[in-house]
């Protein structure tokens, strides 16, 4: 007889691409800026967040603060779980939620990226493979380099342009990403010619 000590903790955390609407974004903002005291926020502004489920459609989410002045203990698997119960209560379907964020560390397809809401929050997402519905910033789990069949993940690879307002604004925030190591500067330089063209 063999003993097999066979560890789920892998299967907490989410891997994959994944899309989020806007609403979610803001609530993963917020979760982020939990470690603020603010007296009329409520749970929010009472403590740190000590993690952050998002079901894998990103309609869902269920956050959790450590409240100031107290020792909390790690409730991930209940944080995960409880995601679980809020979407099947409201769409009566079962469906799955991974652990997106531990304390501030964003845990998504094996990265672990500390975060506030003073990051660029938006692209340290997209790196993880995590997308805005809307946002200017795609990630792609498949996209293949022609010169050496390389995959990579979480890296910019479409940029719509329509004015040369945006094209501005657009190579301003392609800075921005590289200037916070998000994207190398081959990545920069390639992108800021294809909008340039």
């Amino acid at each position: 007889m063999s003993w097999s000590n066979i560890s789920s903790a892998g299967s907490i955390y989410g891997s994959g691409d994944l899309e989020i609407p806007k609403y979610m974004f803001d609530r993963i903002y917020e979760y982020l800026g939990s470690g603020f005291k603010k007296k009329n926020e409520g749970a929010h502004g009472s403590g740190r967040g000590t993690g952050f489920a998002i079901s894998l459609s990103g309609k869902y989410s269920l956050s959790s603060y450590c409240p100031f002045g107290r020792q909390c203990v790690d409730q991930s698997l209940q944080i995960k779980q409880g995601c679980e119960r809020r979407a099947k209560k409201i769409t009566n379907q079962k469906e799955k939620c991974k652990l997106m964020f531990k304390n501030n560390k964003l845990k998504w397809n094996g990265l672990k990226i500390r975060l506030s809401q003073k990051d660029d929050i938006e692209a340290s997402l997209a790196r993880a493979g995590i997308t805005v519905k809307g946002s200017s910033i795609s990630s792609s789990s498949s996209n293949t380099s022609s010169n050496n069949n390389k995959t990579t993940r979480g890296k910019v690879t479409s940029i719509d342009t329509t004015s040369d307002e945006d094209i501005v604004s657009k190579i301003k925030k392609l800075n921005e990403l590289y200037k916070s190591n998000v994207i190398t500067k081959e990545e920069f330089k390639k992108a800021k010619s294809k909008l340039l063209n």
